[in-house]
């Protein structure tokens, strides 16, 4: 029976919107530019997959699938991500010189110099690589352990062809 279930079109498709999901969040974390946003993509394309899929669902293991994607997709976007984005602020703000780069471009000590405002950063930018990518990593890292975690749990639980409980 197992082998019928996992050659089905519905289990097909869900397994490549896990795939998809994973595959994006950690093409946003590991990247900037254009890999960033194809991961960005991928993610979006994804939860209209699972929109999609969970319509047409009978099967009520495939429909909890669906529901656990789209809650997951939702849960990273409005709460995970932009929390790990207050952080990496407040740390690039409080950790580094980027305080001080802010409060000179604020306080209107640039004038309407865009060049040296731009000189300024790039310089910021290569005095504190280490330092930027560490708070990245430290800040945004946990938002994508937690997203990439739950997308596994429910993909170890397709292949089982288990429902997935939603607590409400």
């Amino acid at each position: 029976m197992t082998e019928t279930i996992l050659q089905t079109p519905e289990y097909k498709r869900l397994r490549a919107i896990y795939i998809l999901m994973m595959a994006g969040v950690a093409a946003c974390f590991i990247s900037s530019g254009f890999i960033f946003a194809l991961g960005a993509l991928s993610i979006t394309i994804a939860a209209f997959m699972a929109y999609y899929g969970r319509k047409r669902a009978e099967d009520p293991v495939y429909k909890s699938h669906y529901n656990w994607q789209i809650r997951i997709f939702w849960i990273g976007n409005l709460i995970a991500f932009p929390i790990a984005m207050v952080f990496n602020a407040l740390a690039m703000y409080y950790m580094t010189d980027f305080g001080e780069l802010i409060t000179n471009a604020l306080s209107g000590s640039y004038g309407m110099d865009t060049g040296r405002i731009y000189s300024d950063m790039v310089r910021f930018q290569d005095e504190h690589v280490w330092e930027i990518l560490l708070i990245k990593w430290a800040t945004y890292g946990l938002a994508v352990a937690w997203w990439i975690h739950r997308y596994a749990y429910g993909y170890r639980l397709l292949e089982k062809h288990q429902l997935i409980e939603l607590k409400k």
